[in-house]
C-alpha cells in the first residue's frame, strides 16, 4: 500500500506506521469495503470471476 492510500484508510487505534502488520491490514480491509464494498468483489479474492489484468 502506498503512504497516501494508507493515510486515507488509517484505521483509528492502530499506529501510524504504515510497516506495522495490524495497521497495514487494517488500512487494507478498510481500503476493500471503501472501493469494492465487498472482499468477493476484488478480482483476485474471488476464485468464480477470470483473471483480470491491471
Amino acid at each position: 500500500m502506498i503512504p497516501d492510500t494508507f493515510a486515507e484508510n488509517h484505521q483509528a487505534g492502530t499506529t501510524n506506521r504504515i510497516y506495522d502488520p495490524v495497521a497495514n491490514v487494517a488500512a487494507a480491509i478498510n481500503y476493500i469495503w471503501r472501493r469494492y464494498g465487498d472482499i468477493s468483489r476484488v478480482q483476485q479474492a474471488n476464485p468464480h470471476l477470470p483473471p483480470h489484468p491491471y
